[in-house]
C-alpha cells in the first residue's frame, strides 16, 4: 500500500479539507475515476458521515499523471454540494 493525500473543497460550506489515505501502489496509473472511487471510499470511513453519494462532472489526470483533478457534486446531509478534489501520492 502507498500513502496519498487529497485536498477536497466544497462550496456551500466554504470548506477545505486535507486528507491522507492508503491505496494500491499503482493507484495513480489507474483511470482517474477509479482514483476518486478509492478516495471517496476512504471518505466514507474517515468523515463520520456514513456513505457519501457523489457524481463526477469532470475528472482527469494532470501534471504528467501525478495529480487527479475532479469536479462534481456530493450529497452531504441530504443537500447537494459542488466540490473540487485534487489527489496525489504523498
Amino acid at each position: 500500500m502507498a500513502q496519498f493525500k487529497a485536498t477536497l473543497m466544497h462550496g456551500n460550506r466554504e470548506a477545505v479539507g486535507e486528507y491522507s489515505f492508503e491505496g494500491p501502489e499503482d493507484l495513480m496509473s489507474q483511470d482517474p475515476g477509479a482514483v476518486m472511487q478509492v478516495f471517496m471510499q476512504q471518505m466514507d470511513k474517515i468523515a463520520h458521515l456514513g456513505h457519501i453519494d457523489y457524481t463526477l462532472e469532470t475528472v482527469e489526470t494532470v501534471h504528467d499523471g501525478t495529480v487527479v483533478s475532479a469536479v462534481g457534486t456530493m450529497m452531504l446531509h441530504g443537500t447537494p454540494e459542488g466540490f473540487r478534489c485534487l489527489v496525489q501520492q504523498a
